[in-house]
């Protein structure tokens, strides 16, 4: 008989909860919307599209204001698809609240890179991946990337490699996934983000770098053993050039495994 009880009122609960969720939905319907409030969620100072833009976008799409509109006229999904088309865009999340306000937040692209590739055509990668065209309202302060890069921009290609980051990568990934690896490991780096000015693909798909401070070129290589190589860069302009001093030599070669090779002025 309880165990009878049990059941009987947990049926009655759970009805009574989809009747309110209907209420509410049904209530929700006869909201007005009372304006919009958009939110760049931005991880750091970079900012390639204002509030207003957002704005803009969400109101030609909607053919008028959507302050005054009944938020049943208003396509949530409609206005999320739109605004993920956005190249500068990482997600876009829309909703309205129960007293109707539309919210819209932004999470924003964060480039790594900036690339001029071969055909002259310049644009950025970002943190996630991708390629994102260069912004007339603002310019990213990250390391410039340019040589024989002979690919393409293409904001759909998603630049991971989807292969383990084994020792032997480099002649299993393309250049642009290359340069995003580089520039991950340099922007994830506060010692390499702000020392590594430029990144050059010579005739040989290997890199060379240039330093913020110091006369000298990196001569990287290729793309394996990035971390080990990295970590030995740190190691010796800690070290090395602590007592030799930064503009002693002309090139830093990093290029073989447990060397580092220099020559001077």
């Amino acid at each position: 008989m309880k165990k009878f009880l049990k059941i009987s009122a947990w049926v009655l609960f759970t009805s009574s909860l989809f009747v309110m969720v209907g209420f509410i939905e049904v209530e929700q319907q006869k909201v007005i919307c009372k304006g919009i409030e958009i939110t760049l969620d931005q991880a750091d100072e970079n900012s390639f599209l204002t509030k207003a833009e957002i704005k803009y976008t969400v109101e030609q799409l909607l053919g008028d204001s959507v302050k005054g509109k009944p938020l049943k006229q208003i396509s949530i999904s409609l206005i999320r698809d739109r605004l993920q088309e956005n190249e500068y865009v990482k997600k876009a999340l829309v909703y309205s609240t129960v007293d109707g306000i539309l919210k819209v937040v932004i999470s924003q692209r964060t480039p790594i890179l900036r690339v001029q590739a071969a055909n002259g055509r310049s644009f950025y990668i970002s943190n996630d991946g991708r390629m994102i065209p260069v912004s007339y309202q603002y310019t990213a302060r990250v390391p410039l990337a340019n040589g024989v890069i002979s690919e393409s921009f293409d904001p759909q290609t998603d630049l991971t490699p989807s292969i383990l980051l084994t020792a032997d990568l480099n002649d299993k990934i393309t250049t642009l996934q290359k340069l995003y690896l580089l520039g991950k490991y340099i922007s994830g780096n506060e010692f390499l983000s702000a020392q590594v000015a430029q990144i050059y693909v010579n005739a040989d798909g290997e890199f060379e770098m240039v330093p913020i401070v110091g006369n000298h070129i990196i001569l990287f290589g290729n793309a394996n053993d990035l971390e080990e190589k990295f970590n030995k860069l740190i190691c010796f302009y800690l070290n090395g050039l602590k007592t030799a001093g930064w503009n002693t030599y002309k090139t830093i070669n990093i290029k073989y495994k447990n060397q580092v090779i220099c020559s001077k002025n």
